[in-house]
């Protein structure tokens, strides 16, 4: 038998006044459903996008506890989950206005797990091997890059969220996780302030003793000593035997 054990931050950060992040971290047994959702700051009303996707992750998971979907049919599920809360940010939204969020989900069951993402939030797998910490991001940033013929003044700008107008589905990765390694889930108020070359120092020692709130509690500190010019958002679940 496995544990999930996880932690999380949500954090507006030390310049901005509102808080357009949003986090679910749910789980029972060896089920758990994992969201990190970023309203965008550029947008109208970013809090409400992220706080729908939040409050529509968190009915599903208390209404699925008498289900019985498999994992293909929960990642088809939770697949609708972010179209329909684009379809009603979309509806809720002037004509005139742009408003959305960018969401990375992870849903695990047993050994299994899958990861879902639009925007650029990110998803990370983490192992802690030998004294070190393997680190491998798992997620594409939808973002305009040099060479796809975007203007230099929008270079960085997300080309894909929750809420657009004619919404994708969000990219899907699949597979398989072993005991002892983790998943780190966070927005770019993370990535963009504490870059990933730090985090070996800040979150190994934590994981290696399967103590998620630890490598949050680490990870944050460093953000803020940073100065948090962004709102940042962190989650952090580990595979463990009980």
């Amino acid at each position: 038998m496995a544990a999930l054990h996880k932690a999380f931050v949500c954090h507006p950060g030390q310049v901005r006044r509102v808080n357009q992040d949003a986090v679910v971290c749910l789980a029972k047994q060896e089920e758990g459903i994992f969201l990190v959702a970023d309203g965008m700051g550029g947008g109208y009303q970013g809090e409400k996008a992220s706080g729908l996707l939040q409050q529509a992750c968190e009915v599903w998971w208390h209404h699925r506890q008498a289900a019985s979907s498999s994992f293909v049919e929960t990642l088809e599920e939770l697949q609708e989950i972010l179209l329909s809360c684009g379809r009603q940010i979309a509806r809720m939204t002037p004509a005139e206005e742009v408003c959305g969020s960018t969401a990375v989900l992870l849903w695990v069951q047993g050994e299994a797990y899958g990861i879902l993402s639009i925007g650029d939030s990110r998803a990370y797998a983490l192992q802690p091997r030998w004294g070190r910490l393997r680190l491998n991001q798992m997620t594409t940033d939808d973002v305009a890059r040099p060479g796809e013929g975007w203007p230099p003044r929008e270079l960085g700008r997300i080309t894909r969220y929750v809420g657009e107008p004619k919404q994708a589905r969000a990219a899907l990765l699949t597979g398989i996780w072993n005991l002892g390694d983790a998943f780190l889930l966070c927005s770019d108020g993370v990535y963009k302030i504490c870059p990933e070359v730090y985090w070996g120092r800040l979150l190994g020692p934590a994981l290696r003793r399967r103590a998620p709130a630890m490598a949050v509690q680490k990870l944050s500190e460093e953000i803020l000593r940073l100065g948090a010019r962004d709102n940042f958002s962190a989650v952090v679940v580990q595979r463990s035997r009980l």
